[in-house]
């Protein structure tokens, strides 16, 4: 993590593989289901393969089926904020990982309406109820920065996420899964 530009995804995965590989000797594989394309050349060369990477929006069913795997997961959530010149617009105004470490239906058979728990580093919070939103309906554009990311429709909206403020909204961007599994046992296991 970089005190001015957070956490990036390479550097996180980078830096979980070579501690969990110098602390137990044991290699990991992880699964990358985000918005933004990942590009394994970034990645150190020993870790390369036993990464799975797909780019596409995380669903509510990605994200349990991942947790249900008794895979470790992190997610990442952007945080966005309305564009006051453009009504059809939000623009990413930052992005957290956060650990994730459970989930239950609110009321039982309806997946919709799910919550997750999670362990929060920054503030603290271990085992944190966020309730999940349906997916998002409204086809607003996100940006971030200078470039499109991705319209809103069909992400999930994360509500009483530690940076909801401000009118800020939370939407899911990626899930990180993290086995002890072969490459083959864990693609099937999501």
């Amino acid at each position: 993590t970089e005190s001015r530009n957070g956490t990036n995804r390479y550097r996180l995965v980078n830096g979980l593989d070579e501690f969990v590989r110098g602390e137990t000797g044991q290699r990991l594989v992880f699964g990358y289901r985000g918005v933004r394309p990942y590009d394994l050349s970034k990645l150190n060369e020993n870790v390369r393969s036993r990464v799975a990477a797909r780019t596409e929006v995380p669903t509510l069913k990605h994200l349990l089926s991942a947790i249900r795997s008794g895979d470790a997961v992190m997610i990442l959530f952007g945080s966005y904020r309305r564009n006051p010149m453009r009504s059809d617009r939000m623009d990413r105004i930052g992005g957290h990982y956060v650990a994730v470490v459970g989930s239950g239906e609110d009321t039982p058979g309806d997946a919709a309406n799910t919550s997750i728990f999670l362990h929060d580093s920054n503030d603290g919070r271990q085992g944190k109820k966020i309730v999940v939103a349906d997916p998002h309906k409204n086809s607003l554009e996100l940006w971030d920065g200078r470039q499109r990311l991705i319209r809103a429709v069909g992400l999930v909206e994360l509500i009483d996420a530690p940076i909801r403020k401000d009118g800020r909204i939370a939407f899911l961007e990626t899930i990180l899964s993290i086995s002890p599994r072969s490459m083959s046992e864990s693609l099937n296991a999501h």
